[in-house]
């Protein structure tokens, strides 16, 4: 997630499913999207600008599955952001509310 702006850059059906659990936390990594070690790429053959990115969340829409592949450059090498991040395993049954 974008420390300024708050877009999700990863993740956005895990973030879904959170919603859909009425979870009112959910653990993020923020990282700074203009940080020059950010680097935006496609799945796809479409490409898109990361300003076309934010005006697009901001809009409250979001790109088809796939658009964006958002990477990070370390050491000269190119990791995709997911790769970067720490983990955060646990037992999703724990989420659900009890009736």
């Amino acid at each position: 997630m974008d420390k300024k702006t708050k877009i999700i850059l990863d993740g956005h059906y895990r973030f879904k499913i959170f919603q859909d659990l009425r979870q009112k936390n959910i653990p993020v990594y923020y990282v700074d999207y203009f940080d020059q070690r950010i680097i935006l790429d496609s799945w796809k053959e479409k490409k898109v600008t990361k300003k076309e990115v934010i005006k697009t969340v901001k809009a409250g829409k979001l790109f088809l599955n796939k658009t964006t592949k958002h990477m990070f450059k370390i050491k000269g090498r190119l990791r995709h952001i997911s790769q970067i991040t720490p983990r955060v395993n646990f037992n999703i049954k724990i989420l659900k509310k009890k009736k």
